[in-house]
């Protein structure tokens, strides 16, 4: 899967808000998507302008990130 692919994939299962924590985290593991700072933000900032309602959403998908890269948030 390319970069743009892989990082729309990303973004499908965070702006889907559904699932519990562990579920959510279950289909990041299985897109093997690289926890970067530049992934982290472009998520972010992408969730954010589709949907208003994904605060949860983007928690559990921060959650997954810092629990495979602690140093993630600075």
């Amino acid at each position: 899967m390319r970069d743009g692919e892989l990082e729309a994939a990303v973004r499908e299962v965070v702006c889907s808000g559904t699932g519990s924590l562990d579920e959510v985290g279950g289909r990041f593991d299985c897109l093997d998507v690289a926890v970067s700072p530049a992934v982290v933000r472009r998520v972010i900032v992408d969730s954010c302008s589709e949907r208003s309602d994904s605060v949860r959403s983007l928690l559990r998908f921060l959650s997954w990130c810092w629990s495979r890269n602690p140093g993630i948030g600075g």
